[in-house]
């Protein structure tokens, strides 16, 4: 695990964002939140994390516009994608746009745990640069 792994979680529904921030606590991961793809995006211009937990249907600016916008400005970020509407032709799109992974809900807390420390550690391979 990342020891220092931050987190934002993004998605509309309150009890969610809690529910997630609270299990990666347990995990020593340190999670902030936020509602919505623009406090998002507001929040990682000024704040560095290493992953975005991103819900894909979200009010306002989605899930896929957020994560397009976010790789427009070389987010460093790593981006699970959260969403509990599967589609396999949007899965590979989001992956195409750059998405660390697509996770569907429900999920087990130990696959997403997995997850975030596998895209955190990428994060970090990728800012070591070439071995």
């Amino acid at each position: 695990m990342t020891p220092t792994c931050r987190v934002l979680i993004v998605d509309d529904e309150t009890v969610f964002r809690k529910n997630v921030a609270r299990v990666l606590a347990q995990y020593g991961i340190r999670a902030a939140e936020a509602a919505d793809g623009e406090s998002a995006l507001a929040r990682l211009a000024a704040e560095a994390f290493d992953v975005v937990l991103l819900d894909l249907k979200m009010p306002g600016l989605d899930g896929a516009q957020t994560l397009r916008r976010l790789k427009a400005a070389d987010c460093p970020a790593e981006v699970i994608v959260l969403t509990g509407h599967a589609s396999l032709d949007e899965a590979v799109a989001l992956l195409k746009d750059g998405a660390f992974d697509y996770m569907l809900k429900p999920y087990e807390s130990r696959e997403l745990l997995e997850q975030v420390n596998a895209a955190a550690e990428q994060k970090a391979r990728r800012e070591a640069g070439p071995a």
